[in-house]
C-alpha cells in the first residue's frame, strides 16, 4: 500500500469516528491537556479499524460520548460488518444503549452473574422476554427494560460482620514497591535509557576536559571544579524523576478517594437496613399488641355473657329463681292452659 492509500484511509477513518475537528490536535496526557475521554476512545477504535480485521473486539465504545455522538460511532461501527465486499464479526459490549443505538445489533447476549440469560437474533428477544412473562411496556427503550429484569436486589442483609484488615509488613512493602519503581523506570525510555545515554556522554566529555591534571595547585582548584559540576548535574537530573512520582500521588489520591467512597456507601446501606430492621420490629410489636388487646375485649365479652346466663338460669341463694324468670315461666304455663280450653270448648 503506498503512503498515499495509507493517508486515504486514515483520513477515511478518522471522518467515519467524528474526529476531523481534532485532527491536529495531540493526545494530550497528564502534563499537557488534549483529546477529551470519549475522543481517546474514539482514537484508539480508529487504530483498530484502520488494520480492518475479520474479527473485532470492542469494550464499551461510547462510554463517554453523549447520545448523538454514541450513535454516529455505532453506525460507523456496523457499517464495517459488510465492508469491501467482506463480511466481519464485531463483538461489543455495551451498557444501557438507546433505542436507536439497540437497533444496530443483529444479535443480542444477556449476561447476568456470569451466566447466559438471552442469546439469539436482537429483534426476537422482546418476544421472548413476552413468552416469560417480562413483557416490555410501552414506550420504554427495549434495552433499559432487560436490564431492569435481569438484574438482581443487590441490596442484601449484611449483619455485624466484623472487617478484616490484612496489612503486610513495613519490609514487604518497602520491597514491592522498590521492585515496582525499578520496573517502571526500566521500562521508560524518557526516563531511564536517555537519561543513561547522557551520563556516558557526561563522563565523556568530563573526562576528557579533564584528562591529565596533574599534581600542582591549579589542578586541585580544577578538581575541585569537576566535583562541585557533577554534584550539581546530579541534583538536576533528579529532578527528571518527578513526573513518576507525581503520577504515582495520583494514583494514590484516587484510591484514597475511591475506599473513602466505599466506605461510606457502605456504612449508609448498613445504616439504613439497621433503620429498616427497626422499622420491621415495631411494626411487629405493635401488630401484636393489637391482637393482644383484640383477645383480652372478646375474653371479657364472653365473661360477661356467661355472667348473664347463668345469673338468669341459675337460682338465687334462698332456693328460689329470679323474679324475672319465674315471671316468665308462669306466663308460658297460663298462655298453655288458655289454648288447652279453648280447644276443649271447640270440641
Amino acid at each position: 500500500m503506498s503512503k498515499s492509500e495509507k493517508k486515504e484511509r486514515a483520513e477515511m477513518t478518522i471522518r467515519e469516528m467524528g474526529l476531523q475537528d481534532a485532527m491536529n490536535t495531540r493526545i494530550g496526557g497528564w502534563g499537557c491537556k488534549g483529546l477529551s475521554g470519549g475522543q481517546k476512545r474514539g482514537v484508539s477504535i480508529c487504530i483498530e479499524i484502520l488494520k480492518h480485521p475479520k474479527l473485532l473486539f470492542l469494550d464499551e465504545p461510547t462510554s463517554g460520548l453523549d447520545s448523538a455522538a454514541s450513535y454516529h460511532v455505532m453506525s460507523g461501527i456496523a457499517s464495517l460488518d459488510q465492508r469491501d465486499g467482506s463480511r466481519r464479526t464485531i463483538v461489543v459490549s455495551i451498557h444501557q444503549p438507546n433505542s436507536e443505538v439497540f437497533q444496530l445489533f443483529s444479535s443480542l447476549c444477556l449476561l447476568s452473574s456470569g451466566k447466559t440469560v438471552y442469546f439469539g437474533p436482537a429483534a426476537r428477544a422482546n418476544e421472548s422476554f413476552t413468552l416469560c412473562r417480562f413483557p416490555c411496556p410501552t414506550l420504554q427503550n427495549p434495552s433499559d427494560h432487560f436490564l431492569k429484569t435481569i438484574n438482581k436486589d443487590f441490596e442484601k442483609d449484611y449483619g455485624a460482620v466484623e472487617k478484616e484488615r490484612n496489612h503486610a509488613s513495613f519490609l514487604t512493602r518497602s520491597v514491592v514497591l522498590t521492585r515496582r519503581s525499578f520496573i517502571k523506570m526500566f521500562r521508560d525510555l524518557g526516563y531511564y535509557w536517555l537519561r543513561l545515554e547522557i551520563y556516558v556522554a557526561l563522563c565523556l566529555g568530563l573526562g576528557t576536559l579533564y584528562f591529565d591534571l596533574g599534581f600542582t595547585n591549579e589542578s586541585i582548584q580544577a578538581r575541585g571544579s569537576l566535583l562541585m559540576f557533577i554534584a550539581s548535574f546530579l541534583t538536576f537530573m533528579a529532578i527528571g524523576g518527578f513526573p513518576s512520582f507525581v503520577e504515582d500521588m495520583k494514583m494514590k489520591r484516587k484510591k484514597e478517594k475511591r475506599r473513602k467512597r466505599d466506605e461510606s456507601s457502605d456504612e449508609e446501606v448498613e445504616h439504613r437496613h439497621r433503620r429498616q430492621r427497626k422499622s420491621r420490629k415495631e411494626k411487629r410489636r405493635r401488630r401484636s399488641h393489637c391482637y393482644s388487646d383484640d383477645s383480652e375485649s372478646d375474653d371479657t365479652n364472653r365473661h360477661h355473657k356467661r355472667k348473664s346466663r347463668r345469673a338468669s338460669t341459675l337460682p338465687d341463694s334462698d332456693g328460689s329463681g329470679s323474679d324475672d324468670s319465674r315471671l316468665g315461666r308462669g306466663k308460658k304455663r297460663s298462655e298453655k292452659k288458655s289454648r288447652k280450653r279453648h280447644y276443649e270448648d271447640d270440641e
